[in-house]
């Protein structure tokens, strides 16, 4: 049985991943999809419903680079730009993590 920490993250998970594909209205999706790529990868417990459908849509592009690529996308972002744990002020990182980041969307366009 899951423990309740392992519960409630599904929960969290299954409304954003409602909140994303049904209204549009997701909070992260750059985020989610790194979760969904990751749980696809690490996690071997059966849950069924739409987290079947995740590990079934992802299962393919879970064996390529791609989560690497967004991890790193996910972690930039959180950083240097939501969080502001550091200050941008670097103007090769910048243009190094835009160029990074538009060879990542690139990278999901590609996937669909």
């Amino acid at each position: 049985m899951a423990n309740d920490g392992a519960v409630f993250s599904l929960v969290d998970t299954n409304t954003d991943i409602e909140r994303t594909l049904v209204d549009q209205n997701g909070l992260m999706p750059i985020g989610l999809l790194c979760w969904c790529l990751n749980y696809v990868r690490t996690t071997r417990r059966k849950v069924g419903g739409v987290f079947e459908v995740v590990r079934n849509r992802f299962a393919d592009v879970s064996q390529t680079d791609l989560f690497s690529v967004i991890d790193a996308i996910y972690s930039f972002r959180n950083e240097y730009i939501a969080h502001q744990d550091q200050e941008l002020s670097d103007l090769e990182l910048a243009k190094k993590a835009l160029i990074q980041w538009a060879n990542g969307l690139h990278r999901i366009w590609s996937c669909r």
